[in-house]
């Protein structure tokens, strides 16, 4: 929840994939700052290629016209079920970028790219491999209970073996 004023004008947001599939709808005063914690934190960011805004004399009027977008629009990662009984919880993992940090980070261990107790970053991981940080931190908690890296700290992993262990 935010404080503040409720009359100080709000964008619409909308993202959307290279092919103009609409990915998500939000509102913001600041869409710019909005987009960079989408960046880093949503599986999907990605895929976003365009952001559009609509801008509106304040905040409840773009709340109402955020609502209505993503009741009419449909967007593939929807928030609404947050606000309701019956919606489905929508797939917060990307699994096929999940299995290319697993494969990639795997691979750049066993070739000795990181040595033991090289500390690596679920941000970074994620931008290097094209994923959000939520993506990357799922594929480095499974590389964890394989015996490769050890959650160290707040989206820190290090390096704990340079091989996978084959139990």
């Amino acid at each position: 929840m935010s404080h503040r004023p409720h009359d100080e004008p709000t964008a619409v947001y909308r993202l959307y994939d290279a092919t103009g599939v609409l990915l998500y709808v939000g509102a913001s005063w600041n869409p710019e700052f909005r987009w960079e914690q989408h960046r880093t934190r949503k599986h999907w960011a990605h895929l976003v290629a365009l952001r559009t805004e609509e801008w509106h004399p304040d905040r409840p009027s773009a709340l109402a016209a955020e609502k209505a977008a993503i009741a009419t629009e449909k967007p593939v990662y929807d928030n609404s079920w947050r606000h309701s009984q019956t919606g489905d919880r929508p797939e917060w993992l990307d699994p096929g970028g999940k299995q290319t940090v697993i494969y990639g980070l795997t691979s750049e261990i066993d070739a000795g790219r990181y040595a033991v107790g090289h500390v690596l970053q679920t941000g970074p991981v994620g931008r290097r491999f094209g994923v959000a940080r939520a993506t990357a931190s799922s594929a480095m908690n499974e590389m964890t209970d394989r015996g490769l890296l050890k959650l160290w700290y707040h989206g820190r992993y290090r390096v704990l073996a340079s091989r996978p262990s084959l139990n």
